[in-house]
């Protein structure tokens, strides 16, 4: 494993795009080939994707940005953190970059907001390449949602969220002390707007809605939406080296399988 830090990659430009709930930060490349946006989860930002991008930035037009209330970005206006509100943002940023079609590589959470804008947006999506997506709320208890989002608007919300952060973020040290460090730079109305959201989350039916090619690229604890999605083994594959941040802790097998992914979408 390692961590480069974003700012280091060479020939990124940085970039202010007005969000329908305020500014959004990205870093940008242009590129020959095919342009590939970079989605991070809930509690991340844009400098989780660096080494994904110093590698595919030699060829390829890309952009990773910090999503609203994340990293760079600004807050929401409203607190409007939902999926529809998200993907409303990586529409203006995809906009912003003049991008007619692109692959989109999403993390965690990052993944229903990337599937949002594919279903909306059939005619601008290449490919889906999605990395550890959420679970299936349904299969977690009702009242285990409740009383999350419950805590995450009172006064232990911080430390409740980043002690949930820290339980699913690995053992790498590196990769824990930045996860939560991007994770306390999450807007505070955030946390429980964007559980919320989670928690209403039909997965399959975004998949449904979903026409691009999709490959999956998940830790071995979290394999249920392959069968869900009906995913075969030429659309999924597994990390058994990594916490929930598979591109920090295990970016080899991530550049790999993106590659291979990239070269099928070209035949």
């Amino acid at each position: 494993m390692y961590l480069q830090p974003l700012t280091e990659t060479t020939d990124l430009v940085k970039l202010i795009v007005p969000g329908k709930q305020g500014s959004l930060a990205l870093n940008h490349c242009e590129g020959a080939a095919i342009p590939i946006v970079f989605v991070h989860a809930d509690p991340g930002s844009s400098r989780q994707w660096a080494t994904l991008i110093n590698f595919f930035a030699a060829n390829h037009a890309l952009a990773a940005y910090d999503a609203r209330g994340a990293g760079a970005s600004a807050a929401a206006d409203n607190d409007d953190y939902s999926f529809q509100g998200r993907a409303e943002d990586l529409a203006q940023v995809v906009d912003a970059l003049g991008y007619k079609k692109c692959v989109f590589v999403a993390h965690s959470g990052g993944v229903a907001v990337a599937m949002q804008y594919a279903g909306a947006n059939a005619e601008r999506v290449a490919g889906l390449f999605l990395l550890d997506p959420p679970v299936d709320p349904q299969h977690v208890p009702e009242n285990m949602w409740s009383e999350a989002i419950a805590t995450l608007k009172g006064p232990a919300a911080e430390d409740f969220f980043l002690s949930y952060i820290a339980s699913i973020a690995g053992s790498d040290p590196a990769v824990r002390a930045q996860v939560l460090q991007d994770a306390q730079q999450i807007a505070a109305p955030a946390r429980a707007a964007m559980t919320q959201a989670l928690s209403t989350w039909n997965p399959a039916a975004a998949f449904k809605a979903v026409e691009a090619p999709v490959f999956m690229l998940s830790t071995a604890e979290n394999v249920g939406l392959v069968e869900l999605w009906g995913l075969n083994e030429d659309q999924h594959g597994v990390s058994h080296n990594s916490g929930h941040w598979i591109q920090l802790d295990d970016p080899e097998l991530v550049i790999a399988k993106l590659t291979g992914f990239l070269d099928r979408l070209e035949d």
